[in-house]
């Protein structure tokens, strides 16, 4: 007996959303369910249908905006209504994940910063203009692929006298990251890969994770333990181990260190860590 073949899986995915528009939201979800591919799919689909009097129930509490992929130009009119609608009903956490073209990001307006009971900020793929007052109430701040510099980000910190909780990963920009907060209690570092610099005063703080970075000057006030993993690049040299050193030498919080090797290009005839790709070292007290 012959198998049924899945033929609309195969259409382009631009025919799967023009059927998709047929369908209610709770239908469109249901699809993800069939398969990998219609799972991308419903991640993808360009409509965002929302019931306008449970939206704005919703929003007294929480907007969670995930769009793949965005035409910026486009869409941003839309996503300043929608944001400036939920600043004016108590807005208290904003997450808004953007993934568009590359150096193309969505311009979030200050106006997010004027909601006063705004406590966690998430923010992928985006950009905004930095804020001219305080964020009094700001306790939990994401920043992920965002486009600041050295500057901006110490800036934006500064307006955040209640953070408690900061992550900062995949902002290539960054060259130095200053920190100095007697609030903050959660600190994550991630794949930035252009940092060389880290000055970190934050005596309050419980946890330390510094994900896959290169190896930075640092300066801390910290006495937390570190949980540290480093991304070793291809050049393995005396000056990228005098780094390690000072690094390593620099605190004596470091509790657990991972240390990647696997990006460093051997070959047979060289013996150097050829079989060993990652180090993980643990400190017990």
């Amino acid at each position: 007996m012959d198998e049924t073949v899945d033929q609309i899986s195969d259409l382009p995915p631009s025919i799967i959303h023009h059927i998709m528009t047929y369908l209610s939201a709770k239908e469109v979800t249901r699809t993800s369910i069939l398969s990998t591919s219609w799972n991308q799919f419903q991640n993808s689909f360009p409509i965002l249908d929302f019931d306008l009097m449970n939206f704005i129930v919703r929003i007294e509490i929480k907007l969670r905006i995930y769009v793949c992929p965005l035409d910026v130009e486009g869409s941003s009119p839309l996503f300043d209504k929608w944001i400036e609608l939920a600043t004016e009903n108590g807005l208290e956490v904003l997450d808004f994940m953007v993934i568009a073209d590359e150096n193309t990001y969505y311009a979030l307006p200050q106006t997010i910063f004027s909601a006063k009971l705004l406590t966690s900020l998430k923010l992928v793929g985006c950009k905004l203009e930095l804020p001219s007052f305080t964020c009094a109430h700001l306790k939990k701040l994401l920043l992920s692929e965002f486009p600041l510099n050295d500057r901006e980000l110490h800036h934006l910190i500064s307006k955040c006298p209640l953070l408690e909780d900061l992550s900062i990963s995949h902002c290539h920009s960054l060259g130095r990251i200053m920190i100095s907060s007697n609030k903050l209690e959660h600190l994550l570092i991630s794949s930035c890969y252009g940092l060389n610099a880290l000055d970190v005063d934050a005596p309050r703080l419980l946890s330390f994770i510094f994900d896959l970075n290169p190896i930075p000057i640092i300066s801390t006030n910290a006495l937390c333990p570190w949980n540290v993993t480093l991304d070793c690049d291809s050049n393995l040299d005396c000056d990228w181990f005098l780094s390690l050193k000072e690094f390593l030498g620099a605190s004596s919080q470091i509790e657990r260190l991972c240390i990647d090797f696997s990006s460093v290009e051997t070959n047979s005839e060289d013996a150097t860590l050829h079989f060993l790709y990652k180090l993980r070292l643990w400190t017990y007290v």
